[in-house]
């Protein structure tokens, strides 16, 4: 007799990849309900200078912007030291492991994801697409003493469902010091009573909305780099699916792959010592809000906030506000009838595992310093076919208008690329291996490399 194989969790997400329209939430309704749920409750967000934040002040003596109750969140600064360069900055100091979830269950044998319409102080649209759960500890825990956070028995013991994805992930480094979210998706077979700002959809609907601007938080992009797909088991006929589909199904780390990142960890390694705000060099004071003297980089904020669909409707906190937009890009090339992506391993102030892979391009006002491969990504019109290009806001959170533009850009099978030091090309089985593991793949990658797989 032969024996029935079981369908992998890959191979059942794959089916939820491949359906982009659902019965259950028809792309003809979304726009209709997004539009309504944003329309649905006044929000107001006003700049209150942080010297007159509410439940905010400056710590004596190391100047650290702090919540009075001693919870949440703050500001500190940090030293650091690279192979390529030294900077002192204000950073995000979170000590923390919050929880991004989304809920998963089969409508008509498809799995569907739930997500919310949210608003975030510091989104540009005020509101978008987050996970089921969205909550530091702080949060879910109730410090704020407001209401509990809604579905959040699904992603805590002893949860009704089973955990098919849960993954610790780093936040954005480059503005947090060493914090992590649990990045995770729990199956369940029961009914979910859900409310207005609830919707059901399948990934493959997700991954068509990845392609809007501004519409997926970054919460909801991390928890769906997460969620793993099977390659088809044969070529299509198209070319450019079939190069996706080989890079997807060959094979994955190597040695020789880990051996090159550890050893680029020794060159790039950060040394990073933290010092009170007051201590950071080039950083001031000035009009209710801290800035960088040079008038670049980026500026911490205050705002005060009223939104009536949150656990808490009324707070003031401060956000990080950058100061021009960043430019996060992929360059993708095939070899041999084998799509590859190209990677550069990086370190940034707050990253806790010293070194991750980041895209081919992250930056965010370098002023006059050449960045490789910018030009490959950003110019219209480029040497290469666009696969991707969105604009994403980052972490309405803890970020104002942190709006920055992602690009998946093909260049030509026969175009020479020299590769510098630090940069090294990927097949996609290998870059969703490495974002397997905690502290391996920034977020901006995460989100490009989930943009690529969407092109699928």
């Amino acid at each position: 007799m032969t024996a029935i194989r079981s369908e992998t969790i890959a191979e059942r997400f794959t089916r939820s990849a491949e359906a982009t329209d659902s019965p259950v939430s028809p792309n003809a309704d979304f726009a209709a309900w997004f539009a309504a749920r944003s329309a649905a409750h006044s929000y107001t967000v006003e700049r209150v200078p942080l010297t007159e934040l509410p439940g905010w002040g400056f710590e004596p003596g190391t100047g650290d912007l702090r919540h009075t109750s001693g919870r949440f969140f703050g500001f500190t600064g940090v030293r650091v030291r690279t192979g390529r360069g030294d900077w002192e900055q204000p950073i995000i100091d979170q000590p923390e492991i919050g929880i991004l979830g989304l809920v998963t269950r089969d409508f008509a044998g498809i799995p569907h994801f739930l997500v919310q319409a949210k608003m975030e102080p510091g989104n540009t649209n005020l509101v978008q697409l987050s996970t089921t759960v969205q909550a530091t500890r702080g949060n879910y825990l109730r410090a704020h003493q407001g209401l509990p956070t809604p579905h959040l028995e699904h992603f805590l013991p002893p949860r009704p469902g089973r955990a098919l994805v849960d993954r610790i992930q780093a936040e954005h480094s480059q503005w947090f010091l060493g914090t992590h979210n649990r990045n995770m998706v729990v199956e369940t077979g029961q009914d979910v009573p859900i409310g207005p700002d609830h919707r059901w959809l399948t990934l493959g609907q997700l991954w068509g909305l990845l392609g809007h601007d501004n519409l997926l938080n970054s919460e909801t992009r991390t928890v769906l780099s997460c969620v793993p797909v099977a390659p088809p088991a044969a070529d299509t006929g198209d070319p450019y699916r079939d190069a996706l589909r080989r890079s997807l199904a060959g094979p994955g780390l190597d040695d020789d792959l880990l051996s090159w990142f550890n050893d680029g960890k020794g060159a790039l390694e950060p040394v990073a010592r933290p010092c009170g705000l007051a201590e950071v060099g080039g950083w001031r004071l000035s009009d209710g809000r801290i800035g960088h003297e040079s008038g670049r980089h980026f500026e911490i904020v205050g705002v005060r906030v009223e939104a009536p669909t949150r656990e808490v409707t009324r707070w003031s906190q401060p956000l990080i506000e950058p100061v021009t937009p960043g430019l996060y890009g992929l360059l993708v090339q095939r070899f041999d009838g084998v799509l590859r992506v190209l990677t550069h391993a990086r370190a940034d102030a707050g990253s806790s595992r010293f070194t991750e892979f980041g895209p081919t391009v992250q930056c965010c006002d370098t002023g006059d310093r050449p960045v490789p491969f910018r030009a490959e990504v950003a110019a219209e019109p480029g040497p290469g076919i666009v696969r991707h290009d969105s604009l994403q806001s980052e972490k309405g959170g803890r970020f104002l208008n942190a709006v920055n533009r992602y690009r998946v850009v093909e260049l030509p099978a026969d175009r020479p690329v020299p590769v510098p030091d630090g940069y090294r090309w990927l097949s996609l089985r290998q870059a969703l291996d490495l974002m397997a593991q905690p502290d391996q793949v920034n977020i901006q990658a995460r989100t490009l490399l989930t943009a690529l797989l969407s092109t699928w």
